[in-house]
Formats: C-alpha cells, structure tokens, sequence
C-alpha cells in the first residue's frame, strides 16, 4: 500500500524518479525542453518521471520561490530516486533538493553529458 512505484501490464515495478535541475534564471523555454527531454529520457527507459515545469503554474505563479520549493520537496519524497540534470550544482532549489533525496537514501542518477 505505500508502494509509491507505478505498475504495467506484466507487473513489472516502473519507478517514480523526481527530475531536479536549474530553473530559477534559465530562460523558460529552454527549462521546460530541458526538463520534457529528462521526463522523455525517463518514460523511453520504462520510468515515470516527476516534473516541476508541469506544476506550480509554471512560469507565471504567483508563488514564492520558497512556496515553489516546499511543494516540489513533497512531490520528491514520493519519488523512489532523483534524477540530477545538468547545471543543478548552480541551482540552490536543485542542490537542496539532492540534498534531501540523498539524506532520505534515494538514488541519485546525474544526466550525462
């Protein structure tokens, strides 16, 4: 019952994987193609991949950055790992969210280059 993982028709487990990366200051365009090709990269390989840019009213909330972060940490903690794109060592909403997977004992899968 508090299996957070997804099923398919054979019962194979599909895991749930939280996407993390840069989006304060990265051009909107270009933070929701990063993130949509991460969640493709995901869903390619059987994974159901959590994304931000598709919640909080993305781009134009009104929300704070410190509300923004708060939800995204509940969406991560029903995640079974955090999938790291690149540039989230310059991203303190990225970097925190690492921070809290790994303290949780998530995987953490970094994007390759």
């Amino acid at each position: 019952m508090g299996d957070t993982s997804s099923e398919v028709d054979e019962g194979i487990r599909r895991m749930i994987v939280y996407i993390s990366g840069p989006m304060t200051g990265v051009p909107v365009g270009t933070c929701i193609r990063r993130f949509r090709e991460a969640e493709k990269f995901l869903a390619d390989r059987g994974d159901v991949g959590l994304n931000p840019t598709r919640w909080n009213g993305y781009p134009y909330s009104e929300m704070t950055w410190s509300a923004c972060l708060r939800h995204d940490i509940r969406q991560l903690l029903l995640a079974d790992r955090i999938y790291m794109c690149r540039g989230w060592q310059e991203s303190r909403g990225a970097t925190l969210e690492r921070f809290v997977a790994a303290s949780v004992g998530m995987e953490v899968e970094y994007e390759r280059a």
